[in-house]
């Protein structure tokens, strides 16, 4: 079920109270929570550990991404940039296929 979420601001004061007092905890936990699920799902790695893993350098990794094959994901509002391991492995099965 869908909630709705209703704002009567009035001036910038109150955007600011409801931007600061409000929703910073509601980003916070679930920020936490997604770094938690990384940690113990996998299923999403780094940068620094899909280039280790592939054994590849930033910027060759940066071409995969702009070549389309292999998608860049993040957390909304954040700049951390991380990989499906799923994705990461059906590249690397293609790579071998080939």
């Amino acid at each position: 079920m869908m909630q709705s979420l209703q704002l009567n601001i009035s001036n910038f004061d109150g955007l600011a109270g409801l931007l600061f007092n409000d929703l910073k905890p509601l980003l916070e936990d679930y920020i936490k929570n997604f770094n938690t699920l990384l940690s113990v799902n996998k299923e999403f790695i780094t940068v620094d550990e899909t280039i280790e893993l592939l054994d590849m350098t930033a910027p060759t990794l940066n071409k995969l991404c702009k070549a389309g094959l292999l998608k860049k994901h993040s957390i909304p509002g954040s700049r951390r940039v991380f990989y499906k391991k799923s994705e990461i492995m059906k590249l690397l099965n293609e790579s071998v296929v080939e």
